[in-house]
């Protein structure tokens, strides 16, 4: 059954390209750097496409602070470089997240509150969102672990009301204590609009681990 569910997991992205015309791909290389078991410090460069992926996007560099104060929870601010056309967009974030991993199973829970916000270079325009994400997860493995998220963005700047949900289902594959891989794929589509615009995304990112805290450890032994 196991075996099963990693299969579809990790062809739900093949199956679903093609439905809408407005296919993407985020792919993304970065590293987690750990100082210590309670902080973190993340980093990342994504290339993004659309169109089917033939027609380039924007790419963005983003760097996040995480600071874990106790065991099911975590806190991070991050800042993104965005690179578009148009020109420079900066997104600033805060965010709150809750883990529970009972100890007798192989599910998890998760939830995740951020609140962000978009600037333009050009004009000084902004727009702010709140969105709330949660994620129901099994370790298969110790190599793999499947996930499906539901998330809704709840516009402020006076709109106040959700503009936004996805629905992303993926697979995490940790290949080494070092190496780590995201693969998903999400589904999102405006609501509350009368746009109905609708993106089909395809996630790769890769994440090399680096645990500083060790070394510390050795270098004072």
């Amino acid at each position: 059954m196991k075996r099963v569910i990693l299969i579809f997991l990790a062809l739900a992205p093949i199956i679903c390209i093609g439905q809408e015309n407005n296919e993407e791909l985020w792919s993304g290389l970065g590293t987690k750097m750990s100082f210590s078991k309670k902080i973190r410090i993340d980093l990342e460069h994504q290339v993004r496409f659309q169109n089917d992926f033939k027609e380039y996007n924007y790419t963005f560099t983003e760097i996040g602070f995480n600071y874990k104060p106790i065991k099911n929870f975590r806190a991070n601010g991050n800042y993104r470089h965005m690179y578009y056309e148009r020109g420079l967009r900066h997104r600033y974030a805060l965010e709150a997240h809750y883990t529970l991993k009972p100890q007798s199973s192989k599910f998890y829970f998760h939830i995740r509150e951020r609140f962000q916000s978009f600037v333009w270079n050009d004009n000084n325009s902004s727009t702010s969102n709140i969105r709330n994400l949660f994620t129901l997860g099994y370790k298969l493995n110790a190599l793999a672990k499947v996930y499906t998220t539901q998330e809704w963005f709840y516009r402020l700047d006076k709109v106040n009301g959700f503009r936004t949900y996805r629905g992303t289902l993926g697979v995490t594959w940790n290949f080494s204590k070092k190496l780590m891989l995201m693969t998903y794929y999400s589904y999102q589509k405006t609501i509350n609009t009368s746009t109905n615009k609708i993106n089909q995304i395809i996630g790769l990112r890769g994440f090399y681990k680096i645990d500083l805290s060790k070394k510390d450890k050795a270098l004072n032994q």
